[in-house]
């Protein structure tokens, strides 16, 4: 097992690769009471063509989110939501654009939580009957997304984005995605995916590392699993979007006005922080630009912004309400093209990164996605982040601001 130090705090994180390719992330703190699970694939909502055995493969948008479904139906024995919920333990999934997550967090049971979840994951007991029912239930579960003007917006905006990318589509799939979907299907990207080569466990909170190190390799040990390999067909995405205004008219009380910028992807973890930096300064809490939306009565509330990690773009999105979305559209355009950030507001937000930084070991379900993030994102986790946060550099800061080019805007309003 390989001890890493995590620099400039007192944690320590454990990794094993177990013989079958499983890969195991430990972070102990005993000085809680809770522990956090992570199970992960890297199968997403984006990998619908794929080769694997030398066999190629186009499945339905979706397939990943019904997968995720289907895992939790256990040929025999209890349920998952059953079983854990006996021990006070919060179990769930989600699937998101790139990856698939099985999650825990509780405070009792963690050796037989951790048995069980490994055994119902790679379990799959998938039936002509089980997948027909699940149509239903999925569909109505579409269908009630539509209800969410947010979601919507959201879902639109990422369609009027992308070109070619699979970002595009909605991560549940449509309804008539859903109608494709096969037995056979869900077993080939089960074989494809849910392989252990292709799969991370990460556990944060109180626990014996040894111990849990151990109940893992005994799970695995008596278990068989095919060496099934798989290959992503890379998708060439433009820099430029597909519509830069698009509106949907059903009668909202206050529009909603989403905003995607489009940007070529910041690869490493110092150009993004870089990239968090000027987000949060252009449209953070503190923003002097939000500041004048507000006074100026060009918004209603507060904009929220984040930043969406495709595979060959990062987007910038805006969200907010306004009965002046054009006038927000245009202010936006308008700040993006001349803006400077101050040095007194760097070097605070650097201050207030290392602080978020150290915080956030002390919330075990926060780190635990941390780590999964940085995992997804960039295929490990940065031992030396706060180091990279202080060498973080004010000229660097502007060579950045001064390369990016945010002229790829797409707006969607809802009214």
């Amino acid at each position: 097992m390989k001890k890493i130090e995590i620099i400039n705090t007192d944690e320590l994180i454990y990794y094993e690769k177990l013989e079958n390719g499983l890969e195991v992330y430990m972070l102990p703190n005993n000085n809680i009471k809770k522990y956090a699970i992570s199970f992960f694939t890297k199968f997403g909502s984006i990998h619908t063509s794929f080769k694997s055995n030398n066999n190629k493969y186009t499945v339905p948008n979706g397939i990943a989110h019904f997968l995720e479904h289907k895992v939790f139906e256990q040929k025999n024995g209890i349920d998952p939501f059953t079983f854990f919920s006996k021990s006070g333990t919060d179990c769930n999934a989600y699937t998101a654009y790139n990856y698939t997550n099985y999650i825990l967090d509780g405070t009792t049971n963690l050796n037989k939580n951790i048995n069980y979840l490994l055994d119902y994951v790679q379990s799959p007991n998938f039936t002509n009957e089980n997948v027909e029912k699940e149509k239903g239930i999925i569909k109505q579960e579409l269908l009630s997304y539509k209800d969410y003007y947010e979601y919507l917006s959201f879902d639109n905006l990422m369609s009027n984005i992308f070109i070619n990318s699979n970002y595009k589509y909605t991560v549940g799939g449509e309804v008539e995605d859903i109608e494709k979907i096969t037995k056979n299907m869900l077993y080939d990207c089960y074989n494809a995916f849910y392989n252990p080569n292709n799969m991370i466990i990460v556990i944060t909170g109180n626990f014996n590392k040894d111990k849990i190190i151990e109940i893992i390799k005994n799970n695995q040990m008596n278990k068989v699993f095919n060496n099934y390999k798989y290959e992503i067909q890379s998708i060439d995405e433009p820099d430029k979007v597909l519509k830069e205004f698009d509106k949907l008219t059903i009668g909202v009380s206050i529009p909603i006005l989403n905003i995607g910028i489009k940007i070529k992807k910041e690869d490493n973890i110092k150009d993004k922080l870089y990239l968090l930096i000027i987000v949060d300064y252009l449209f953070g809490k503190t923003s002097k630009f939000v500041e004048k939306l507000i006074e100026d009565n060009i918004i209603e509330g507060r904009l929220k912004s984040n930043i969406v990690d495709a595979d060959t773009h990062d987007v910038i999105l805006l969200e907010c309400k306004s009965y002046k979305y054009e006038e927000t559209i245009k202010r936006v355009k308008s700040l993006l093209n001349n803006f400077e950030i101050d040095n007194v507001f760097f070097e605070r937000r650097k201050k207030v990164s290392i602080c978020k930084y150290i915080e956030c070991f002390e919330y075990i379900n926060k780190i635990n996605f941390e780590i999964v993030d940085y995992l997804i994102e960039y295929g490990k986790y940065p031992y030396d982040y706060y180091e990279i946060i202080k060498s973080l550099d004010y000229k660097e800061l502007c060579d950045i601001k001064n390369r990016l080019c945010f002229d790829n805007m797409s707006s969607y309003v809802i009214d």
